[in-house]
């Protein structure tokens, strides 16, 4: 049996400081000052034993007991090493407190208290009490770095993405924890508008119907086709000021100032405010993708799903239909089908390609317009780039241009079959 006397040195020129020495032995946990016990009775620690004490109970459940209190006490680590399924019961010196009962192949780790007892540190109680502790550190800790995070830039967000989805025909938007989860105590999104720090901890969502023509999403041009809506935090200090949420088609607004404040108006903002200024601060939190079926019944629809969780200030590309209207003359062509009608709204920016096919039949208009996906310009009237071979000379240029929402082919007169061509670069107002 291995003991610290194994171990222990004795003063004299060569060990100086032999009993500063002596009295650290009994705190090593090093392999060779552990002991192996195969176990035919009960067992009392002394302070000569080692450390570590391997312990077999050798067919019969034991108990092993710690030293009586005395300054030479030093902790033990006790390893249940049995082959079989015996317990090994840890007890006071006195018997009277049992500290842990140790399955095979289990430890626990005893130290003395200073007061004569010892206390098991591996025990459920103490690791309770150890646990808490640590959390309440590292919530300490990480709260406060989470404070620091919500510090961040203008448009700041954490732990948010945005769910679209469809009940009865009602668009609803939620916003729920990177996890799928609704917001809490401890799964908060938290965001920065302006100057203003918000947290969530409650389910946050809101739902706008169908029957209504939201921003213009159902229009002739846009009915039928998906929108990517840009989702903004709102900084709300009206009656019934905090933290709200809305979508617009328009990306680049930074206060409420920036919307229409009418519901089919193309620059609407649909959400969940109640009584906005129009100096709330707004921040693009991120985009989802939805579309509006026409009139009556303007249904909305999700096609399929595509959410940017982060702000995002551009479209994909997108397609209208657009609206063909003449003037000048007596006669409408026979067909004119558009067959590439996209655009993308980068900022304040929108970009649109369109081409389509003219048959003429006896047709003789002067003057063709095109609708755009949107209508509210810097600019009343400027200049588009447009071709076209409707007329005799073939595929030539003529005048083309912007006004209102229309591109306008001006003084073409249809004499032939062919093709109208324009791309369109504009500035949102």
């Amino acid at each position: 049996m291995t003991t610290l006397n194994d171990f222990s040195v004795a003063d004299g020129n060569q060990y100086v400081l032999a009993s500063y020495y002596n009295l650290l032995l009994g705190s090593i946990l090093r392999k060779e000052f552990s002991n192996a016990v195969v176990m035919t009775t009960d067992l009392t620690l002394t302070d000569g034993d080692t450390a570590i004490q391997r312990l077999d109970c050798n067919g019969a459940n034991r108990i092993v007991k710690v030293p009586p209190g005395a300054n030479g006490n030093h902790p033990f680590f006790l390893i249940n090493i049995s082959a079989g399924n015996f317990t090994l019961t840890v007890k006071s010196n006195d018997g009277a407190t049992t500290h842990q009962v140790l399955g095979q192949g289990e430890a626990a780790f005893m130290v003395p208290d200073g007061n004569g007892g010892y206390k098991d540190l591996t025990s459920s109680a103490m690791t309770s009490t150890v646990k808490t502790l640590l959390k309440t550190y590292f919530d300490t800790l990480y709260g406060g770095i989470s404070e620091r995070i919500i510090s961040g830039p203008q448009g700041f967000g954490d732990n948010y993405v945005i769910v679209p989805s469809i009940s009865a025909n009602n668009l609803i938007v939620a916003l729920k924890g990177v996890d799928g989860n609704d917001p809490s105590a401890s799964n908060p999104l938290r965001f920065r508008v302006g100057d203003s720090k918000f947290t969530i901890t409650a389910a946050v969502s809101y739902q706008k119907d169908a029957a209504t023509n939201w921003c213009k999403a159902g229009s002739a041009e846009l009915a039928g086709n998906a929108i990517d809506f840009f989702l903004y935090a709102i900084a709300e200090t009206g009656a019934s000021a905090g933290l709200k949420f809305g979508h617009s088609r328009i990306p680049y607004a930074t206060t409420m100032s920036d919307f229409v404040n009418t519901v089919d108006n193309e620059k609407y903002i649909a959400g969940n405010w109640t009584n906005f200024n129009a100096t709330d601060r707004v921040e693009n939190i991120g985009r989802f993708r939805a579309q509006l079926s026409a009139t009556a019944a303007f249904n909305w629809s999700i096609a399929s799903q595509l959410v940017k969780n982060k702000p995002t200030f551009a479209t994909e590309v997108l397609t209208w239909t657009p609206v063909i209207t003449y003037s000048a003359e007596s006669t409408n062509p026979t067909s004119n089908t558009p067959t590439t009608k996209n655009y993308q709204i980068n900022y304040r920016t929108m970009v649109a390609h369109l081409e389509s096919t003219l048959v003429r039949g006896s047709g003789n208009k002067v003057h063709t317009f095109f609708t755009l996906p949107f209508g509210t310009f810097a600019a009343g009237t400027s200049p588009a780039n447009g071709l076209d071979s409707i007329t005799a000379a073939g595929l030539s240029q003529g005048t083309t241009y912007i006004s209102g929402n229309q591109i306008t082919f001006f003084n073409r007169t249809m004499t032939n079959n062919g093709s109208y061509y324009a791309t369109v670069t504009h500035t949102l107002s």
